[in-house]
């Protein structure tokens, strides 16, 4: 796990609303190079949200990620390998 902060900013005094809240999960993908054989690859951050109007009940965010070696692909074919 690379990252993982989480607020909980309204929870408690918007809990007792009969109104449902809105959820939204977003999932992206992420890749950097390090130098010329090393690349950074977040195959997965992931963020959780709930929200009751504009008021947001939590948000959760996590990431994934590793350092990974490649050799012997040539540039214009790394995006594939990349994800």
């Amino acid at each position: 796990m690379k990252d993982l902060p989480s607020k909980f900013r309204a929870g408690r005094r918007l809990s007792w609303q009969a109104e449902q809240p809105q959820l939204e999960v977003q999932i992206t993908q992420h890749s950097q190079r390090v130098n010329e054989l090393l690349f950074e690859v977040t195959p997965g951050h992931h963020e959780w949200s709930a929200k009751r109007g504009d008021k947001t009940l939590f948000l959760v965010e996590a990431s994934q990620a590793g350092v990974f070696q490649i050799r012997n692909v040539p540039d214009a074919d790394l995006a594939p390998v990349l994800g």
